[in-house]
This record gives structure tokens, C-alpha cells and sequence, in this order.
């Protein structure tokens, strides 16, 4: 599972991205790393990264394939870092599952990066299959 989510890096549009943005001596923090797949990516690289997850089950399942990776439990709204402790953030796909109130991910975002740090953030489009089909499995999973 891992393994794979790592490989899938390779061929994604965001690591030219990354490999253009991104340096070896920078502090990375991905926030909602999942599986972990990048944090996997960037560690081969060599690279100083974290993920944060706040599922239980893929930090798990994460650490059962690697149980080096720095991969810790913890909530995009409430990082236990301090202020100005990253250069590079990292959140893909999540902060539009805080449907009431995303600033406050992204208010510690900008809590945790340095003054000249960059935060790379997607959200993914809800279209009608995700809204209708995708999101309530979703919900269902998490309840």
C-alpha cells in the first residue's frame, strides 16, 4: 500500500512542482498525509519532512509497512508545533472537508510556516458523483 502510494509520486503533476520549489535543507510538514505517500517520497529523497494524520487507522497502517517514518497523529486545526517552525507546508486535498470554518487550517498554516516558508494546499472539486456518492461513503467510513 505504501510502497505504492509512494511510486504514484513520481507520476503526479505536483512533484515537478515540488522538485522546482523544493530543497533538501528545508523543514517539511505535510499536514493530512494519509498513507503517507509523500512523506515516503520526500524521506528516499532525503529530505527532513513530518506527516500529521488525524486517522488512527492510516497512521497504522502507514507504520506497519515503515515503522521509521515520522508520521504522527494530529488535527490541521491544532498543530503542536511552534510558531515559525516550518519552511514548507504541504496539505493536499483536505482543509475542504472543514466545511464550516477551513480557516482555521489554514490560520495555522500560517502559524507554523516561517515569515518566507510556502504552503502548497489543494482541495479537490466536489462535483455531483463526489457530493452524491463519494463524500457520504466518506462519512460513513469516519462515523
Amino acid at each position: 500500500m505504501l510502497s505504492g502510494e509512494t511510486r504514484s509520486c513520481e507520476t503526479r503533476t505536483l512533484r515537478s512542482i515540488f522538485d522546482r520549489s523544493i530543497s533538501e535543507d528545508l523543514k517539511i510538514i505535510e499536514a493530512g498525509c494519509g498513507l503517507g505517500g509523500w512523506v515516503s517520497y520526500f524521506r528516499r529523497k532525503g529530505y527532513d519532512i513530518i506527516g500529521i494524520e488525524y486517522d488512527q487507522r492510516e497512521i497504522q497502517k502507514t507504520l506497519s509497512y515503515d515503522k521509521d517514518l515520522p508520521v504522527y497523529y494530529g488535527h490541521v486545526n491544532h498543530l503542536e508545533y511552534p510558531d515559525d517552525a516550518f519552511d514548507i507546508y504541504i496539505s493536499l486535498s483536505v482543509i475542504e472537508h472543514f466545511h464550516e470554518c477551513p480557516q482555521k487550517a489554514l490560520l495555522e498554516t500560517k502559524r507554523i510556516l516561517k515569515n518566507n516558508g510556502l504552503a502548497f494546499i489543494t482541495v479537490s472539486y466536489l462535483s455531483l458523483f463526489r457530493g452524491m456518492i463519494t463524500q457520504p461513503l466518506r462519512n460513513l467510513y469516519f462515523f
